[in-house]
């Protein structure tokens, strides 16, 4: 992941037809702090968006006892307080944001 995102960082930036970001789905899956730190810093946005049907990246958690939630939960806090104090806004669905791939 942190090749494909150095080499490609916009690929942080689409979402499948549900509206879900790879944040998404490092989260649902329990991915490492690493993945998702590197994730973050790609598209610090995808904090604050919504999936097609309205769930957060924090309830993606939800699907898995990764023991590294509290550090994930620290992250997506700190980008979610960065990017709102950035733009000033709630979070966004997906159809607000960018085209889906």
């Amino acid at each position: 992941v942190s090749i494909l995102v150095m080499k490609r960082p916009t690929c942080c930036r689409g979402s499948d037809r549900r509206g879900w970001y790879p944040l998404h789905v490092a989260c649902s899956v329990g991915a490492s702090t690493l993945v998702v730190s590197k994730i973050l810093n790609a598209y610090p946005e995808a904090s604050i968006i919504m999936t097609n049907k309205g769930t957060s990246v924090e309830r993606c958690m939800d699907s898995h006892q990764a023991t590294n939630k509290q550090e994930i939960y620290t992250m997506l806090h700190a980008a979610r307080v960065a990017t709102n104090k950035q733009f000033g806004t709630p979070a966004l669905q997906p159809s607000e944001t960018r085209e889906v791939v």
